[in-house]
């Protein structure tokens, strides 16, 4: 006999029920501001080379991990992590 599905053993999350109202005020669309992240193309330089370091970093994360799972082989390994490595220095 096939062992049945009890959707009680599993702790899955159940969604709250829609509450009715207005949106709360940290939704609302004339309580958003925008805000700055540069004043001038100096700083906006700065934050987009931030940005692509923090992608960098977090792809060689997930590469690190593919690797030590054994979802790539070492060669795929090494040139990707020297792909990244470039990208950096560049």
């Amino acid at each position: 006999m096939a062992a049945q599905w009890d959707s009680n053993s599993y702790n899955l999350p159940v969604a709250a029920p829609p509450v009715a109202g207005p949106p709360p005020e940290y939704m609302r669309q004339e309580s958003v501001e925008e805000v700055r992240l540069y004043e001038n193309n100096t700083e906006r330089r700065a934050m987009e080379d931030m940005a692509d370091l923090f992608a960098i970093i977090t792809a060689t994360e997930h590469l690190e991990r593919a690797y030590v799972r054994d979802a790539i082989s070492q060669d795929d390994y090494s040139s990707a992590c020297s792909r990244l490595i470039s990208q950096f220095k560049t």
